[in-house]
């Protein structure tokens, strides 16, 4: 019961923290979403918002798909970092990461005891940031891999802000080994 109370808790402060952010209005990061999304296979663009409140670029919502990124982020980076964190993000949207790992948070809020339930969260967090780099790096064949990677550097430099803790969103911070 406490694991689902925090579960929820965490789903309502990121609720309102998408709530509170504002539409990023930026036409270079307008114009790299429309496409992102085309290449994702997405039928709707999703919402593309900045926040104070995370530290760097991630996705959430199941309904009305979203895409937050740190204020000033988009103005910090080229649009290699730019297009590469959109595919990213959007690949989390269509692969519908955002179900899978609440999906597994019940189940280890059920299973809380084995440890075997805590290190498939972890795991599978791992696994759904690693299948998107990849996702990522495919859907962008003109961006070389050493690029690529500078442009992951980029992101990680522009997002070294402080977020809250314990929303409901995966990003790149969410686990600080995976950095």
């Amino acid at each position: 019961l406490v694991g689902i109370a925090r579960f929820a808790s965490a789903q309502a402060r990121t609720r309102r923290l998408v709530d509170d952010a504002r539409p990023l209005r930026d036409p270079r990061a307008r114009h790299l979403l429309r496409r992102a999304a085309r290449e994702a296979g997405l039928r709707a663009t999703p919402r593309l918002l900045e926040s104070h409140g995370v530290a760097s670029p991630a996705a959430w919502g199941l309904l009305r798909p979203t895409v937050l990124l740190p204020v000033g982020f988009a103005s910090r980076v080229d649009d290699a970092a730019l297009g590469w964190t959109l595919h990213h993000e959007l690949a989390h949207i269509a692969r519908r990461d955002v179900l899978t790992a609440a999906l597994i948070r019940g189940l280890r809020c059920l299973l809380w005891l084995n440890p075997l339930a805590w290190w498939l969260e972890r795991a599978g967090a791992e696994l759904r940031e690693c299948a998107c780099d990849e996702v990522a790096l495919a859907t962008l064949p003109e961006l070389p891999r050493r690029r690529a990677a500078e442009a992951l550097l980029d992101v990680i430099e522009a997002a070294r802000v402080a977020g809250p803790r314990r929303l409901a969103l995966e990003s790149l911070h969410s686990n600080k080994n995976r950095l």
